[in-house]
């Protein structure tokens, strides 16, 4: 298991295109698309299960003491600035996976960028029972406050869970190729377990065609739909992401 995630990684260093500089996300909530028409985007995200004060005890959270949820994810602009995506994490035990579009929309009125996103998402409730519903995002963006400060809400609705959740985050251009992430998820714990808020934060590096993300958050899940729901506790985790662009 360990050699495929390592081959999907070395994946996003072959030189399929000359990448160029494209503006960056953020670290699972959904901005509106800066790609451009015929470009597609792959991303690694990967949570340690093992919390960030114990992480020294495992080699690289190695089980049976770690381990890892990988999400894989690939987002295509088809034009006329309409995205379809997927998703796939290996998160324990539910295994789920997502397929989806979006269209977004700028108001230079409002100096912002508006996009809604519906999908279908699917995973185990048991080892050999899956359920699947519909999830509705809406995601608005601001321009560049001080050519540097970038706001962003999400607001979706599990239909599943048949709850609404809402999401806000802020990137800040610390250097000319760094940013600075913050994102902040209000808990809509669909079963009353009494979940906490999700919080993370972290850094992220752009370079021609990829971005590299370094994250902090008391979450191990990835991607708004699942963070909306909340956390189980405040422990810290670490983990990374990465984004490959591709022309097709």
């Amino acid at each position: 298991m360990r050699k495929r995630y390592l081959a999907i990684i070395l994946l996003l260093f072959i030189p399929i295109t000359v990448g160029f500089g494209y503006e960056s996300g953020l670290l699972n909530l959904v901005v509106p698309t800066t790609l451009e028409d015929g470009y597609a985007e792959f991303s690694v995200q990967h949570r340690f299960y093992t919390p960030l004060e114990k992480i020294g005890e495992t080699v690289f959270g190695d089980e049976p003491q770690g381990g890892a949820n990988v999400g894989l994810g690939l987002r295509i602009n088809l034009g006329r600035n309409i995205e379809v995506k997927s998703t796939y994490s290996t998160l324990n035990p539910s295994k789920g996976y997502s397929v989806g579009a979006g269209v977004s929309r700028t108001v230079p009125r409002l100096s912002s960028r508006f996009q809604v996103d519906i999908e279908y998402f699917s995973y185990l409730i048991s080892t050999e029972n899956r359920e699947g519903n519909a999830f509705i995002l809406l995601s608005w963006q601001s321009d560049p406050i001080l050519s540097r400060i970038r706001p962003t809400v999400n607001m979706g609705y599990n239909h599943f869970n048949e709850t609404f959740g809402v999401a806000p985050g802020v990137s800040i251009r610390f250097f000319g190729k760094l940013d600075v992430i913050g994102e902040y998820y209000f808990a809509s714990d669909p079963l009353d377990l009494g979940l906490n808020d999700v919080f993370a934060f972290g850094l992220c590096y752009r370079t021609y065609g990829h971005h590299f993300m370094l994250v902090i958050t008391n979450a191990v899940a990835n991607g708004a739909r699942q963070l909306m729901r909340g956390a189980p506790s405040n422990d810290l985790y670490v983990g990374f992401n990465l984004f490959r662009l591709l022309q097709l």
